[in-house]
């Protein structure tokens, strides 16, 4: 995997492996936040993605999740153990490791979601790594939330996010309850995970 270039002008960078996506954004010390490693290979193809534009994995500060689905969440602690990143999800997701259970992606929303899967490169091993480890984290194939690692704080609507001036959470719940989007208001850019 290798970076997709910079998002507009801003110091973020893309790698994406089929429909995953991981963004790195960096900061005015040249600390990165990565949002959504995605699949564990996604975040290893992201860490070397980093690579490519002189940074390294000890520069990752932070590593979040737009919102708990496995394809977001699972390749986290790929990228926790080979930074020393903190791991952030947005605050619904608190109460998923609580018990709370995630609503249902559904059927109808499943069925809206497969014209996007042909607008990407497709990887079969990407798509095989989705089914293998898909109920290994998150939820979305498992109804219930888990985590193999333990967050190290949660964001709410408004908050900064730390190590990447000038982003801001913003609560868009909808595709799930938990998810949350990142707005550089200097650039008036939003990042969102499976934003549709």
């Amino acid at each position: 995997m290798k970076a997709d270039g910079r998002v507009f002008d801003l110091p973020v960078v893309a790698a994406s492996r089929w429909i995953f996506t991981c963004y790195g954004i960096i900061g005015d010390e040249g600390s990165v936040v990565m949002v959504d490693a995605g699949l564990p290979s996604s975040a290893r193809g992201a860490l070397g993605a980093l690579r490519s534009i002189g940074r390294q994995p000890k520069d990752v500060t932070t590593v979040l999740a737009t919102h708990g689905y496995s394809d977001h969440v699972g390749g986290m602690s790929t990228v926790l153990k080979q930074t020393p990143a903190s791991a952030l999800l947005p605050q619904r997701c608190r109460n998923y490791l609580s018990g709370a259970t995630p609503r249902s992606f559904g059927l109808d929303a499943n069925v809206r979601f497969l014209p996007m899967l042909g607008q990407h490169r497709f990887s079969a091993a990407a798509a095989r790594e989705f089914v293998q480890t898909g109920t290994s984290g998150g939820y979305g194939r498992q109804e219930q939330f888990t985590l193999p690692f333990t967050p190290s704080g949660f964001l709410a609507d408004g908050d900064s996010v730390p190590g990447a001036p000038g982003w801001m959470v913003i609560a868009t719940p909808g595709h799930t309850d938990d998810s949350i989007s990142l707005y550089h208001a200097g650039s008036a850019t939003l990042l969102s995970g499976d934003g549709w």
